[in-house]
């Protein structure tokens, strides 16, 4: 894989084992089934969202400019 490739699935990855890490936390807080901790790791889990898309948008058009499909961006701006 080229560094392009390995530099987004290492962001998204860190992402995703912050939220097990935070999720594991506030269930070891609060108990897996409190209504505080449902909350915490919903507001956790649209973060998680949130960044995921952000990351993907960012190397989205780099991974397009280099494959040289400039002008499917739009469409796959769409499905991200």
């Amino acid at each position: 894989m080229d560094d392009l490739i390995n530099n987004l699935t290492r962001q998204v990855l860190q992402l995703f084992e912050r939220f097990v890490a935070r999720a594991r936390s506030v269930t070891a807080e609060d108990g897996p089934f409190s209504a505080a901790a449902v909350e915490k790791i919903r507001k956790d889990q649209q973060r998680l969202v949130q960044e995921t898309d952000e990351v993907m948008n960012t190397f989205a058009p780099k991974l397009l400019k280099r494959n040289g499909n400039s002008r499917r961006s739009s469409s796959l701006d769409r499905s991200i």
